[in-house]
């Protein structure tokens, strides 16, 4: 990445291995990172915050609303993958996930758009650190970076 001159704010790296994220913590630690599992493991907030990762990442058919809704209130940004059906997309943002990764945003995108829901990055910025003005509206429905939003009329 340093060799390719990547934009940190266009780069963000996620691992299901824990020494990957450390090395990536060590060499690149101006690069957003997420910790990325399939089940929550117990101690996974913790583990966020030791790596330095900006949010964490799980498999949305192995969670259930009460975990979600646990998790939510340690303020990290959770996201899930490979959400591809808008309406679990939606049920689990009302959960509480800042948003979904997957092989169909637009499809996803444009059900959440229709339904009214806020899909700004500005909770997500709170919560990592992320100024609010480091990047225009961006949705958080994505399938690795995140969309442009249309402008406001």
């Amino acid at each position: 990445l340093l060799s390719l001159d990547a934009d940190p704010e266009r780069v963000f790296l996620s691992s299901f291995s824990i020494p990957a994220l450390e090395v990536a913590q060590a060499m690149l630690p101006h690069f957003r990172r997420s910790y990325l599992v399939e089940d929550i493991p117990l101690g996974w907030a913790e583990m966020t915050k030791k790596l330095g990762c900006a949010s964490f990442q799980f498999w949305h058919e192995k969670v259930c609303q009460e975990e979600i809704e646990a998790c939510a209130l340690t303020g990290i940004p959770l996201y899930a993958y490979t959400v591809n059906d808008p309406a679990r997309a939606e049920e689990l943002i009302s959960w509480g996930l800042s948003g979904v990764f997957s092989d169909a945003p637009h499809l996803v995108r444009r059900h959440l758009w229709a339904r009214g829901l806020d899909l700004s990055l500005e909770k997500t910025r709170r919560a990592s650190s992320v100024s609010s003005d480091e990047a225009p509206l961006a949705d958080l429905i994505s399938n690795g970076m995140p969309l442009l939003q249309p402008p406001l009329s």
